[in-house]
């Protein structure tokens, strides 16, 4: 899976959004991953459509080192976990949020959100159950959750910082047997652009 994991406060990314000529708006997949252990809060992610696999974090162009969305298309947010094999129980996604901070111009603002024409913080809610299994290849066990209703990207043009802030309860047990309970918090904040990423008139 590729990704790219970027802190709070050091994020350059860009992420568009818009239609493009002659392309039709497809089903997108924000997928993000963690470590149960890992010590900072920063996701593992990619954005990738699922009928084409095109990835949306473009590195050629005008558009380079962006992620771009089109208009009309649908996001469903996919969250994976992994810890070591008889420690990490279960990780449950308890709230998640995509936080968009619009860009000023001079010639216009652009919308709340490239979700929502009144809202900045978008909630991601109705999420499946929790499929917790045992990767062949390492020999972890991961955790796979995924969110059953899709945002959708509903504006022409427009840029913003675009945060996904998730509060995941883990669930562990040591060697004695005996389970614990964290509450943890992980993140990443690109920018998000809609359309060809200039300011709306």
């Amino acid at each position: 899976m590729s990704t790219k994991r970027k802190s709070a406060t050091n994020s350059k990314n860009l992420v568009k959004v818009g239609r493009v000529s002659g392309a039709k708006p497809g089903k997108v997949s924000l997928s993000v991953s963690f470590s149960a252990d890992q010590i900072c809060g920063d996701l593992l992610w990619s954005f990738k459509e699922g009928t084409t696999g095109r990835n949306l974090l473009l590195s050629t162009g005008r558009q380079a080192g962006a992620v771009h969305f089109r208009r009309g298309e649908t996001v469903i947010v996919e969250v994976h976990g992994t810890g070591p094999k008889g420690t990490f129980v279960k990780a449950n996604v308890k709230f998640a949020h995509l936080v968009s901070i619009p860009h000023t111009g001079t010639d216009g603002f652009s919308a709340p959100s490239p979700f929502s024409e009144e809202a900045a913080v978008v909630a991601v809610e109705d999420w499946g159950n929790v499929k917790m299994a045992v990767d062949p290849s390492s020999g972890l066990m991961t955790s796979s959750q995924r969110s059953r209703t899709p945002l959708l990207v509903t504006q022409k043009t427009g840029r913003w910082g675009l945060s996904l802030v998730l509060s995941i309860q883990i669930q562990m047990v040591d060697a004695d047997g005996v389970k614990s309970t964290a509450n943890r918090v992980f993140s990443f904040d690109p920018e998000a652009e809609v359309g060809t990423g200039t300011d709306p008139d």
